[in-house]
């Protein structure tokens, strides 16, 4: 006659079996997922990839275009030109400003007179 106790034992088995069933379960799902998800990052990450790879293109033929046909472009790219014509204008400016300021700073520190900084410093005190 079985007792209660090899009842009990059977049963924690069967219910450790049935739960070591579900945990590889589990992880082999948890794995195809994951590796679901990798290959997802991976392909956003080409397209990424690629989608620069077409800017930079355009960005040539941009260049090259302006650079040939910039003086007299078709009718349709007159205004597009004319946008990358005046940020060139501007970049050319704001660089000659910049040389100048820094031009005029450097004298400016140049001619400084530092040497009565400690008197400075006590009236300070």
């Amino acid at each position: 006659m079985p007792n209660k106790f090899d009842d009990f034992i059977q049963t924690v088995g069967e219910t450790a079996e049935r739960i070591a069933g579900s945990a590889v379960q589990f992880a082999k799902f948890a794995g195809e997922k994951a590796s679901y998800a990798a290959k997802i990052a991976k392909i956003h990450a080409e397209i990424l990839g690629e989608k620069e790879n077409v800017r930079k293109a355009y960005a040539e033929i941009g260049k090259s275009y302006v650079e040939k046909f910039g003086d007299a472009p078709h009718e349709g790219m007159v205004d597009s030109v004319m946008n990358v014509s005046a940020a060139l204008a501007r970049i050319t400016e704001l660089k000659e400003m910049l040389a100048e300021l820094k031009t005029t700073e450097s004298e400016d520190f140049d001619d400084a007179d530092f040497e009565n900084t400690d008197d400075d410093a006590e009236d300070a005190d």
